[in-house]
């Protein structure tokens, strides 16, 4: 979904540059903080976006690596408004001490795109991200597929990320899941229906 939706993203951050209080300047400059790029799709991230840009010959991205250490990605994004560039593109390495630039950044009028993991709040322009509770709903659906298989219970293993990101929107969804799953014999049939549409039907990728 992110790399389908970069020329998009580009396209625009040229239009919203027209609008920013620095839109005078001879190019729109984006700035572009990656928490890292030891990530093999975070640097195709970056490709697809110096790619997408190079249609845009008014346009100059400044890429940025905080090379996972939230510290120089804070002072990344200080950078950028100090720079007075005409948008921000970031992806956070973790949500709640990149709350505060980013809605600093938001204040001063400069538009703002968050990728992949959220900040807290909502002082940002827009957030492009996969959809963790459908994730979660699937992993859900591929366990209970495997322990039905094997015709026994299995142990769960949950392996954490940084507790300072957003990862429970996927744990969340994968429990609710499962305990509508398990109790639809039990509940009404419009539970029942509707276990029935997500298991037969968006899972299968039939639209329902």
């Amino acid at each position: 979904m992110i790399r389908k939706s970069i020329p998009l993203l580009v396209g625009l951050a040229a239009f919203a540059a027209t609008v920013s209080p620095a839109h005078a300047k001879a190019k729109w400059v984006i700035g572009m903080s990656q928490c890292n790029l030891g990530e093999p799709w975070r640097v195709q991230m970056n490709e697809d976006v110096r790619k997408a840009a190079a249609a845009h010959p008014e346009v100059e991205v400044v890429f940025k690596d905080a090379q996972n250490d939230t510290l120089k990605q804070r002072a990344q994004i200080e950078e950028f408004v100090a720079a007075g560039v005409n948008l921000i593109i970031v992806s956070p390495k973790e949500a709640a001490p990149l709350t505060a630039p980013v809605a600093e950044a938001y204040k001063k009028g400069i538009p703002v795109i968050v990728l992949d993991r959220r900040v807290l709040g909502d002082k940002f322009t827009t957030f492009i991200g996969a959809d963790n509770k459908k994730i979660g709903k699937a992993a859900g659906q591929w366990i209970a597929k495997l322990a039905a298989a094997r015709g026994t219970k299995l142990k769960l293993v949950e392996l954490k990320g940084l507790m300072t990101s957003t990862p429970l929107d996927t744990w969340k969804a994968y429990l609710r899941f499962r305990l509508l799953s398990d109790s639809a014999p039990y509940l009404s049939k419009a539970f029942a229906d509707e276990d029935f549409a997500f298991n037969q039907g968006v899972l299968q990728g039939v639209p329902v």
